[in-house]
């Protein structure tokens, strides 16, 4: 996002790696509108963060940040953020921290050698959300989705009424 100005939407940011800030999104640029990421599996060293959100962030909003080390947000401008899943709990509106149920959560394999983080590899996952997921209806009860709006598999963004948080609209399967 840096230098940039516009909306960061509908993306899955997952198994990133950095020596620096912001090892799955670093905003210092904006203004910036952040929505429906699903931010997961990003590492960096002990005093980075998975969501790095600079003076132009304005907000946050439907997103699902989880299981990043080791923090998931630090901002350097209060943005708003609200309707999200983050673990360790973020304060503001409609934000809950629930396990988002992932249909299978992506990780990092350490290769054999637990002690040396430099050879390990990430393992993608499948961040569909499953029918249990606390994320389902959970979005932002205003949010309006465009005519164009469109989930990570290009499926409407709003299925049952209301906006789902992260990357994926869930839609049951419909047996015939």
């Amino acid at each position: 996002c840096r230098g940039s100005d516009g909306v960061v939407a509908n993306c899955v940011v997952a198994g990133n790696k950095s020596e620096y800030r912001g090892s799955g999104i670093l905003c210092d640029g904006g203004p910036v509108q952040i929505t429906n990421l699903t931010i997961t599996g990003n590492r960096g060293p002990e005093d980075s963060e998975a969501l790095a959100l600079g003076a132009h962030v304005m907000s946050v909003a439907n997103c699902i940040v989880w299981n990043n080390w080791p923090t998931q947000i630090v901002y350097y401008h209060t943005p708003i953020v609200s309707y999200c899943d983050v673990q360790g709990g973020w304060e503001g509106e409609g934000n809950i921290e629930v396990d988002s149920r992932f249909v299978e959560g992506g990780y990092w394999d350490a290769n054999g050698t637990p002690d040396d983080a430099n050879d390990d590899f990430w393992v993608d996952g499948d961040y569909h959300l499953r029918a249990d997921s606390g994320c389902i209806n959970a979005g932002d009860p205003n949010f309006a989705a465009g005519p164009n709006d469109t989930d990570i598999d290009g499926e409407p963004r709003v299925f049952a009424g209301r906006v789902d948080m992260g990357a994926d609209e869930f839609t049951p399967l419909i047996k015939c």
